[in-house]
């Protein structure tokens, strides 16, 4: 590619995200914290070092994410709460405009994204969006996708690192994506 296509490829113009320069299908956590982070997903493995498990491409639990951040002073606090609407919108308190969410969908595999507060309207009747940033730099709305599934963890990001909610525990390796949700 040339450097001139290269540019335009780091818009995402060619219908990749810059989030996720590899358009890897399993990194869901990556992209979603990457995003967070004003960064993208290869960016953040490196800043983590764990390439490894970003590239294999196979996925990542939130735990096993949240311990590399842990362990390289990224993270904060956590709470343990079930996580309803009213708790998803006490996340936005002013510290954060924008939150990552990890669900859990009934056919048992998940997801990572973001959420935001927006208007409430027939797509969005909890005044909540979800969107996804693995195949779009611009975002895919994720939201019906989330609402048929089981939120699991809520994580915002502070000047002092990560701040989650939710199980931290247990959390079933996310990333697995059903392929009807891009078709």
């Amino acid at each position: 590619m040339s450097t001139f296509g290269s540019e335009l490829d780091g818009f995402g113009l060619f219908g990749t995200s810059i989030y996720n320069p590899r358009e890897l299908t399993n990194n869901c956590v990556f992209v979603t914290i990457a995003y967070l982070l004003g960064m993208n997903a290869d960016q953040l493995a490196a800043k983590i070092e764990h390439e490894r498990e970003h590239e294999a491409n196979k996925g990542v639990s939130l735990e096993e994410l949240y311990q590399m951040l842990e362990y390289h002073g990224i993270t904060g606090s956590g709470y343990v709460m079930r996580l309803t609407v009213q708790r998803i919108h006490g996340c936005f308190d002013g510290s954060a405009n924008v939150c990552g969410i990890a669900y859990q969908r009934p056919n048992g595999t998940a997801h990572c994204a973001t959420v935001r507060q927006i208007a409430r309207d027939k797509l969005h009747p909890h005044g909540l969006q979800f969107v996804c940033y693995q195949k779009s730099t611009d975002g895919l709305d994720v939201t019906e996708d989330s609402q048929q599934s089981r939120n699991t963890m809520l994580f915002k990001l502070t000047q002092n690192g990560f701040v989650y909610f939710g199980r931290r525990a247990g959390l079933q390796r996310l990333g697995t994506m059903t392929q009807s949700m891009y078709e």
